[in-house]
């Protein structure tokens, strides 16, 4: 996990580019509280944007609507752009010898993404993905729970994530094929997608359903199988931008089940049943936090970047990581059916 602390040393200066709503409403909030780094300077083609957030925070770094003046004046970026743009930017970034850590989803494409870790590469730069949930300490305590078969032969696997789609936009950008490559699966489901993988390896068998209609999809459902403790068991994810899911990682097993939620980041609710009764219990780590919420892994995210920038080491989510997520959602959508929506296409009658 990220480093609890950072040794003493110069802070360093980080650029915010894209100074959007979840820079405003996580990134930043957790920034400021780390004296690690300094935010020297805030890049957005909306000045007035970036003005707002430089007030709002009392920062100090300069404004800019212009990416090369950056140059020499920072040590590393956090890249908060629409996703169409998260290649190009990162790309010039670390051909300018900055370090960058991405919003989610890295790229439009396998290929961009394989361009920007190319990119880091070339210029020995650390190139790492904010996907904050692999930073939630109850999905390392499920990973363990179902490999040391605390619920049995696993059955099945599945995740949900979403809510009716309240977000505080300021662009028509969830909805653009201009700014996005897709909806409720590319911005949202990446979350599920990406914390899957990471805890139990790659995914097959992928079928694919959503309602994009040739738009972005705002409801999807995807279906795989993954290997757990060498056994071939289903996997089913539902995603929505319309409907309230159960937000989080279920995994069913022959002695019972295990459910891991962002909602309650330190804790896996396991059910399974003693001497023919049904019982619930709430399994953590010793010396947990009651008090932390998901908004904590936003604040362990930046500071473990900042350690890796700082001691020139690889960030917990590197980038040669991250483009798993997306190279499942690639084949996803190569192999897209329509979700039924008997209310918007006519019912054939025989």
């Amino acid at each position: 996990m990220a480093p609890e602390g950072l040794s003493r040393r110069a802070p360093v200066r980080l650029a915010i580019v894209g100074c959007g709503a979840v820079v405003r409403h996580y990134h930043l909030p957790a920034i400021v509280r780390l004296d690690s780094v300094t935010v020297s300077a805030l890049c957005d083609l909306n000045r007035r944007q970036a003005e707002r957030l430089r007030r709002q925070f009392g920062l100090t770094g300069e404004v800019t609507d212009n990416l090369e003046t950056l140059a020499g004046r920072v040590d590393a970026a956090l890249v908060a752009v629409t996703p169409r743009h998260h290649a190009s930017v990162s790309v010039r970034l670390l051909e300018m010898g900055i370090d960058v850590c991405c919003e989610k989803p890295m790229a439009s494409s396998v290929v961009e993404a394989e361009r920007m870790i190319d990119a880091a590469t070339k210029h020995q730069r650390r190139l790492a993905v904010a996907q904050w949930c692999r930073f939630l300490p109850n999905l390392p305590l499920l990973r363990n729970l179902v490999l040391d078969g605390f619920i049995g032969e696993v059955q099945e696997i599945t995740a949900e994530f979403g809510g009716p789609l309240d977000w505080p936009m300021e662009s028509p950008t969830y909805f653009s094929r201009d700014s996005t490559a897709g909806g409720v699966l590319f911005d949202t489901g990446i979350h599920m997608v990406d914390a899957l993988l990471w805890l139990f390896g790659d995914m097959s068998d992928i079928e694919y359903s959503d309602d994009s209609l040739g738009g972005v999809e705002a409801n999807a459902e995807l279906r795989g199988t993954m290997v757990v403790n060498g056994r071939k068991v289903p996997v089913r994810l539902s995603f929505s931008w319309t409907d309230m899911r159960r937000n989080g990682i279920r995994v069913r097993g022959g002695a019972g089940s295990a459910f891991a939620s962002p909602s309650m980041p330190e804790t896996v609710v396991v059910r399974r049943s003693h001497v023919g009764e049904p019982l619930e219990m709430l399994v953590c780590r010793q010396g947990w936090n009651p008090a932390r919420t998901a908004a904590d892994s936003f604040l362990d995210q930046m500071k473990d970047f900042i350690a890796a920038v700082a001691e020139s080491r690889e960030p917990f989510v590197p980038a040669t990581s991250a483009i798993h997520a997306l190279r499942v959602i690639e084949q996803a959508y190569a192999t897209r059916r329509q979700l039924p929506q008997p209310w918007v296409s006519p019912r054939l009658v025989s």
